[in-house]
């Protein structure tokens, strides 16, 4: 996993928020995953935080599902924790599918 991480500010939303470029080469199969920050802030019954590592071991294990299922699962995973969820819960999942014949890609983010 190669993290890729921005100033957490909501895109188009603050007229002085500003945003950094950057270029990754993507391979066939990589997979480009965006969330909101209640996925990782979510907290369960004795206030631990869902959190990074719990993500990217939920990331490991959905490798297999659809963009669609997996973000589902992670949805579902973070209301089980978490019980009651007062923040927002976003996930984007992409795979990255190339054009026929092409090994690879950039991708700006």
């Amino acid at each position: 996993m190669t993290p890729i991480e921005e100033n957490g500010l909501m895109l188009a939303v603050f007229g002085f928020a500003s945003y950094s470029t950057a270029v990754h080469k993507l391979e066939a199969g990589d997979r480009i995953v965006m969330y909101t920050d209640g996925i990782l802030e979510a907290s369960n019954g004795s206030g631990d935080f869902f959190g990074h590592d719990m993500l990217c071991h939920l990331l490991t294990k959905t490798t297999e599902l659809s963009p669609a299922m997996a973000a589902d699962s992670i949805i579902s995973s973070v209301g089980q924790w978490s019980g009651k969820q007062d923040d927002d819960l976003t996930v984007v999942i992409c795979d990255y599918i190339p054009k026929w014949g092409e090994s690879g890609s950039h991708s700006r983010c």
